[in-house]
């Protein structure tokens, strides 16, 4: 409201007090980040949901770790595909340190599949690390992976039941004779399966194992 002149409030504001700056208003969850993520040193916590700790980044401020011993040119089309067909799944993680800001740490192959794609923007997480440490890490991220092993059933589950189609296989890595042995196992001669296990514990030691009875296969059960 607006008092008259000399009274003790105009337009609004008590005199002598000056008018309090609106605050703006909280952004709902899932807004988009700040323009300043991705600028800041160090790992951006994601604890919070309208900011999480990846930006995009202009393809050209990422750099590759230039002796990087893994040879990625092989997997870049596979790589491509992947992502033109089912986007990123992850962010590239690169590097804050002191003369090396924007260098790869993990992502070498999708950045250079993000190149043949003439992607101008991609997915960027920082890290701020020493650069010994984060060449350490790219090369754990690669051999890492080398230690874990397929589930033949599993993925012939997969495969003969349809979930996943076979062009998404195919996209994913997987040949046409690979797909074809897990939709149809040959098991080699003398091959057999466990049938059932019982555990034995010792009444004097405690010691405990246990004992598989193995089920016959098909070359068995023929003979």
């Amino acid at each position: 409201m607006k008092a008259r002149k000399g009274g003790a409030i105009e337009h609004g504001v008590a005199r002598g007090r000056k008018a309090a700056s609106p605050k703006p208003p909280k952004e709902p969850p899932g807004s988009a980040p700040p323009a300043s993520l991705g600028r800041v040193e160090g790992l951006v916590p994601s604890t919070d949901p309208t900011a999480p700790d990846f930006a995009w980044w202009p393809i050209d401020r990422v750099k590759p770790w230039v002796q990087n011993p893994r040879k990625n040119a092989r997997a870049v089309g596979k790589v491509a595909d992947s992502i033109r067909a089912f986007g990123w799944g992850r962010p590239l993680v690169v590097n804050a340190w002191p003369k090396c800001a924007g260098e790869l740490i993990i992502g070498h192959t999708a950045w250079l599949a993000a190149h043949e794609l003439k992607l101008e923007l991609v997915p960027v997480r920082v890290r701020r690390m020493e650069p010994a440490a984060a060449h350490a890490l790219a090369i754990a991220d690669n051999k890492l992976g080398e230690i874990a092993d397929w589930d033949p059933d599993e993925l012939g589950r997969i495969v003969g039941s349809g979930e996943i189609s076979p062009e998404q296989m195919a996209i994913a890595g997987f040949s046409s004779a690979e797909l074809e042995l897990l939709a149809n196992p040959v098991h080699p001669p003398g091959h057999t399966t466990i049938e059932a296990s019982t555990e034995h514990e010792c009444p004097k030691c405690g010691f405990k194992w246990r004992s598989d009875k193995p089920k016959a296969g098909a070359a068995e059960k023929a003979a």
